[in-house]
């Protein structure tokens, strides 16, 4: 798996990260507003 990151080129990689970056944050304020109400 991580010699399969590597290989990716450097803009697909980033892309990647930012994807999973945003999928991350939508959960966890998702996750605060389910809490909050």
């Amino acid at each position: 798996m991580e010699t399969l990151i590597i290989s990716l080129p450097e803009t697909l990689q980033g892309a990647i990260f930012v994807v999973a970056l945003g999928i991350c944050l939508f959960f966890i304020l998702w996750g605060a507003s389910k809490l909050f109400k």
